[in-house]
């Protein structure tokens, strides 16, 4: 069944995402103006295979933050195609070089609702997102301090306190509560510990291989120190955990690099300090928009290819909720049952009823929202076609009516 959204909408759309990635690249050059000179200058001492490295490592840092931002949606319930997913994170993050705080989840929340995920569920996903990316850069920049990969006198207490603050902030019990006041009880699956180590496991990498970038760009008399690697990790972390803290600056534009500088300084000097870090800043934007490049443009492929040959699915039930995709997953199925328990009450007698489902993640995925909703499931018998008229979905059933899948 081909699906086509109204040409006006989708001119608007497009009109608006225009705008907002030229406003990005407005704002991003106009955050490098005053850096320019000192780039330029330490352009011309920094090898070209430094640089080729240091941004292939900034850009394999970005996928894997991708990939976070998708299995962090997943636990909410929502799974989009990656590419989709990828290209509303990657062009949505472009609105972090604008001034404002919101512009990021504004559009991705937009971009987000053509996947049929709900704007409260994107901007939740994205506010956890940013909470997993301070929390983990706080415990390793704890870890800098404490075992002094970085050169700074800091209380030991107040030190203690914010990693306390900051491991505790990432146990489950914590992160459900979070996202629970964010995004509501009943789109919640509880995250398991299995899922927090995943995540914190993840992040951590991206903060090394960032760091790493910082230290390949450092001269070659500094590289034979080994502490000198371990500086640029911890300085990273808390330059980043500093631009988010100290929201008035776009990106965290000028907050990032003079913590870099004033944290590498002592090893490297304050001239080459300031050359890694504004060199740093300039690859990190560069990466950002080739990314949502990248992103929109195998979107715009696979999207292409799916509309020719008819790839979308559709399931439905007839009076309570209905959804649209291109692929037939648990996802879809989920955002039938999402618009099903919205458009009507429920109560523990309602009963919900499907086949076992062969996608990937369906039993645990589906299972998991029914019982989040208070429903009761029912399963048809393994192999048996003729048990449900959809693919996936069945029957709802409730004490008064009696509702069967399109």
């Amino acid at each position: 069944m081909n699906v086509s959204t109204p040409s006006r909408r989708s001119s608007i759309g497009l009109i608006a995402r225009v705008l907002f990635v030229g406003a990005a690249l407005v704002f991003g050059a106009w955050s490098l103006r005053n850096d320019w000179p000192e780039f330029l200058a330490a352009l011309s001492s920094v090898q070209a295979w430094r640089w080729a490295f240091a941004t292939l490592l900034v850009l394999s840092g970005l996928v894997v933050t991708g990939f976070v931002w998708l299995k962090l949606l997943s636990q909410l319930g929502y799974r989009t195609p990656t590419n989709a997913g990828l290209y509303i994170f990657f062009v949505g993050q472009l609105g972090k070089y604008i001034p404002g705080s919101v512009w990021s989840l504004g559009v991705q929340a937009e971009m987000a609702r053509k996947e049929n995920v709900p704007p409260r569920t994107t901007v939740a996903n994205g506010l956890i997102f940013l909470y997993w990316n301070v929390t983990t850069a706080v415990i390793l920049g704890y870890l800098a301090l404490q075992f002094q990969w970085i050169q700074l006198d800091t209380s030991p207490l107040i030190t203690l306190a914010i990693g306390l603050v900051a491991a505790v902030a990432i146990t489950p019990r914590v992160t459900n509560f979070v996202t629970k006041r964010l995004v509501g009880k009943t789109q919640h699956h509880n995250a398991r510990i299995s899922h927090s180590i995943e995540v914190l496991a993840l992040m951590t990498a991206v903060w090394f291989v960032y760091g790493i970038a910082v230290f390949v760009l450092v001269p070659d008399s500094y590289q034979a120190n080994f502490s000198v690697l371990l500086a640029s990790v911890g300085a990273f972390c808390i330059a980043y955990a500093a631009g988010v803290v100290i929201i008035v600056a776009p990106a965290g534009l000028g907050v990032r690099e003079g913590v870099i500088t004033f944290l590498l300084s002592p090893y490297l000097g304050l001239t080459n300090a300031i050359a890694v870090a504004v060199v740093t800043r300039v690859i990190h934007t560069l990466s950002d928009f080739s990314m949502a490049g990248i992103s929109w443009i195998w979107y715009r492929s696979l999207d292409s290819s799916d509309r020719r040959n008819g790839g979308y699915y559709l399931a439905a039930s007839k009076a309570v909720g209905w959804s649209i995709d291109r692929i037939a997953d648990a996802a879809l199925v989920n955002s039938v049952l999402n618009m099903a328990a919205a458009s009507r009450p429920t109560t523990p007698k309602t009963i919900i009823h499907a086949d076992h489902g062969a996608q990937g993640g369906f039993n645990w995925a589906f299972t998991s929202n029914v019982r989040n909703y208070g429903l009761k499931l029912s399963l048809g018998t393994f192999g048996d076609c003729y048990d449900c008229q959809s693919v996936l979905v069945g029957l709802l059933v409730d004490s008064e009516d009696l509702t069967s899948a399109a």
